[in-house]
């Protein structure tokens, strides 16, 4: 009897230790990257292939990501099912088309960080899968200086094969609970866009929200996408219309430090502009003082056709300025309590502002 018991707790626990050794990776899945070759049974040939994992859905299992042919020159998107170790999912969709077959079906395991099993073309092949997980990517990376940070890359249908410019700027970003706010610019179709969204690791979704200037852009896409390094990758949908793919490159080069240098006495001018009412009033901010060790700053606003002049005050962390009027220096009819979300990149502060009462639009202030 001692020697069955004895027996039964050691399949309790090397259980124990599978499944957990199983379900450990899982929490990190979304945004992982796998590389490796995939072999025809049939004529023995092997091409390089490399899978990244877009999105991860823990409760229900859903996957979705993308493969890349590289020698095929192609890249098709994948949706499938993760149940403890077992990874099944099928090739749906282009995204590139080159040379590459769709439909194919891949009933793999994920051992520790290699994926592996068999594969199958409906019309034609079958053969094995072997993939090892990249293990040096920059994924976490994003989080320390993602405030602030301008991306610029090209936003491509999947249905019309068109490509459009999109410029990404993150205005402000939450590493306690990961909220993520900024604006998306669209120059060909004279959009800009507010966006909210969130970062999870280097899982970032994000949503076009609300007009900041309104063009030819649809509001409401949405998108899944991971960062790596200076990259952010992955997709997009129009619910009404349209999906497709995303790639866009970190502006590395951006005058992020330089305003701390000279930033006590300097004056900046420009506009203020409403997003409801399509208003703009000119706007005069001094910088009075910054303390440099805390970010602290104070200052004053004037709104010249408002007879109002209003004391700030705020806090300047890297290149990210956000400010707060608080105060009347001499009353117009300005209101008072505005804040101000913005980034300062060369001579130039630029951002939204937000009145808790009543409205919220864009500020654009150049150096003088």
């Amino acid at each position: 009897m001692k020697k069955k018991s004895i027996r039964i707790n050691w399949l309790v626990l090397a259980t124990l230790f599978l499944c957990s050794t199983n379900i450990g990776w899982a929490n990190n899945f979304t945004g992982a990257v796998f590389t490796g070759k995939v072999k025809s049974l049939k004529s023995g040939k092997s091409w390089t292939a490399n899978l990244k994992i877009v999105s991860y859905n823990q409760s229900s299992g859903r996957v979705e990501g993308e493969i890349e042919w590289p020698s095929l020159n192609s890249v098709h998107k994948i949706t499938g099912k993760l149940t403890d170790s077992h990874f099944t999912f099928k090739e749906v969709e282009y995204i590139r088309k080159g040379s590459a077959n769709l439909n194919c079906q891949y009933t793999t395991t994920i051992s520790g960080n290699k994926i592996s099993g068999t594969w199958s073309d409906p019309g034609s092949d079958n053969g094995t899968i072997e993939l090892i997980k990249k293990v040096n990517e920059e994924t976490a990376a994003p989080q320390n200086n993602i405030t602030g940070a301008v991306f610029s890359g090209k936003v491509k249908s999947s249905k019309s094969g068109k490509s459009w410019t999109a410029n990404v700027k993150i205005v402000s970003y939450n590493q306690s609970s990961g909220r993520v706010e900024g604006e998306i610019e669209w120059p060909s179709l004279n959009s800009v866009h507010k966006i909210t969204g969130k970062l999870t690791d280097s899982h970032f979704t994000f949503k076009e929200v609300e007009y900041i200037r309104k063009g030819s852009a649809n509001l409401n896409c949405q998108y899944t996408t991971t960062i790596s390094g200076n990259k952010i990758s992955g997709t997009w949908s129009d619910p009404g219309s349209d999906n497709g793919t995303i790639e866009l490159i970190k502006k590395v080069n951006e005058e992020k430090a330089a305003p701390q240098n000279n930033f006590t006495g300097a004056v900046f001018t420009g506009k203020a502009k409403s997003s409801k009412s399509g208003k703009s009033w000119t706007a005069n901010v001094k910088i009075v003082s910054y303390n440099q060790s805390s970010g602290r700053v104070e200052g004053e606003i004037e709104w010249p056709s408002l007879n109002s002049v209003h004391k700030i005050t705020g806090k300047l962390t890297d290149s990210h300025f956000t400010f707060k009027e608080v105060e009347y220096i001499r009353k117009g009819s300005a209101n008072l309590n505005c804040q101000y979300t913005t980034t300062i990149s060369g001579n130039k502060i630029s951002g939204t502002w937000s009145d808790p009462s009543s409205d919220n639009g864009t500020i654009e202030l150049y150096k003088k």
